[in-house]
C-alpha cells in the first residue's frame, strides 16, 4: 500500500495522540482492547479531515463512542450517523439508557440493511465496518463484499476492522485463541487487481513502517498497532 505519512488525517491523529498522551487526563490504555489507541486516533483524524455528511457504522462498540464524541465536539455541521448491530451489548454497557448513541443503533444484521443505506452515501461519507470476520455461506463478510461495496458511490471512504498487515492473523489469535478468522484473506483477494478501490491508510502498516515517528509523538500506539484499514471507492 502507498501510505503517505504526511496525509492530513495522520497528522491530526498523531497530534491528538501526543496531546492526550501528555495531558495525563486519561487512564493507562488497555493495549489488548479490540479498538486500540491507534485505531481511535486515526478514526478521529479521518473524521476531522474528511468532514463527512453521513456515517454508516456496521458493528458497534468503542468506535461508536469515538465517532459520536468527535462528531459532537468537532464536526460542523454534525453528520448524520446510522448504526447497525444485532448484538449492541458493548455500546449499551458504555452509555446511559437515554444516550443518543443508543437511540442511533438499529439491532439488525448487515444482511438485513436495505440497499438504499449504501447507495445514499455520497463522496466524502464513511462506511465503517466491523464484521464477524468470517466468510462463509450467508455471512456478513460475504454480504458486504458482494452487495454493499459494489453499491457505494465513488468518493466514499470504507473502514474495515481487524485487518493486520500483511493480511495475516497472529499466532496467538490462530493457535491460542482459535479464532479461525478468514476475512483478511478474502479482502486481499477482493483488492488484488481491483482498480475500483484503493488503500488510503492502514494502521498496522503505518505503525510498523514509521515506528520512529509514531514513537516520538504517540508511543502508546506502538503497543498496539491497531486493526483498521481504510479504503476509498474510486
Amino acid at each position: 500500500p502507498v501510505v503517505d505519512p504526511a496525509s492530513p488525517f495522520v497528522t491530526k491523529a498523531l497530534a491528538a495522540a501526543e496531546a492526550i498522551g501528555n495531558s495525563g487526563t486519561i487512564p493507562a490504555v488497555d493495549v489488548s482492547a479490540a479498538f486500540s489507541w491507534t485505531d481511535a486516533f486515526v478514526l478521529y483524524g479521518m473524521l476531522r479531515t474528511v468532514q463527512p455528511k453521513r456515517i454508516v457504522e456496521i458493528g458497534c462498540g468503542y468506535s461508536t463512542c469515538v465517532i459520536f464524541d468527535t462528531a459532537d465536539r468537532f464536526l460542523t455541521p454534525r453528520p448524520e450517523i446510522s448504526c447497525f448491530d444485532p448484538y449492541p451489548d458493548v455500546p449499551h454497557a458504555l452509555t446511559q439508557p437515554d444516550d443518543p448513541l443508543r437511540q442511533a443503533i438499529q439491532a439488525i444484521p448487515l444482511q438485513e440493511i436495505p440497499n438504499e443505506v449504501f447507495t445514499s452515501l455520497e463522496p466524502g461519507d464513511i462506511l465503517f465496518i466491523d464484521s464477524s470476520h468470517i466468510a462463509r455461506t450467508g455471512s456478513d463478510v460475504l454480504d458486504y463484499m458482494f452487495r454493499a461495496l459494489p453499491l457505494i458511490t465513488p468518493g466514499v471512504f470504507v473502514h474495515i476492522h481487524d485487518i493486520g498487515y500483511p493480511f495475516e492473523y497472529s499466532e496467538e489469535w490462530v493457535v491460542k485463541e482459535n479464532r479461525s478468522w478468514n476475512e483478511g484473506y478474502f479482502l486481499r483477494a477482493f483488492l488484488m487487481y481491483n482498480e475500483a478501490f484503493e488503500i488510503v491508510f492502514w494502521n498496522s502498516y503505518f505503525v510498523q513502517k514509521f515506528a520512529d515517528r509514531v514513537g516520538q509523538q504517540a508511543p502508546n500506539c506502538l503497543k498496539n498497532g491497531g486493526g483498521s484499514i481504510w479504503l476509498l471507492r474510486r
